[in-house]
């Protein structure tokens, strides 16, 4: 983690579990992406959060690869691109990404 720390590492990876919640957390400084969700994952929220800053020229949101993943009133801040990259059935609402970019994944918002 960190400046000089390994290119593949993530702020937060979950990668096996069910029923977590993730409430008031904030997270920076990914090397890769800052906040991921994949493998076999099912029923996590994360809500009221910041999700920032990665560092460097790789600097991702979060890849969101399971079902039932609930991201509610989150904060997606300074980011290049993933803010986030979501695949499967998920609840993405009333979440802030800025800036908005080319790069932002989003079935909704074209230019």
């Amino acid at each position: 983690m960190g400046k000089s720390g390994d290119s593949g590492k993530d702020g937060i990876t979950i990668a096996d579990g069910q029923n977590m919640i993730f409430d008031h957390v904030s997270v920076t400084w990914g090397r890769d992406e800052t906040f991921s969700i994949n493998g076999a994952v099912t029923n996590v929220t994360i809500q009221d959060s910041i999700i920032g800053q990665g560092l460097d020229t790789h600097s991702c949101g979060g890849l969101m690869q399971a079902d039932n993943i609930s991201l509610f009133r989150n904060l997606y801040i300074d980011n290049k691109t993933r803010n986030p990259k979501v695949k499967g059935i998920n609840d993405f609402q009333n979440n802030v990404r800025s800036p908005l970019c080319p790069s932002t994944y989003s079935p909704h918002l074209r230019g």
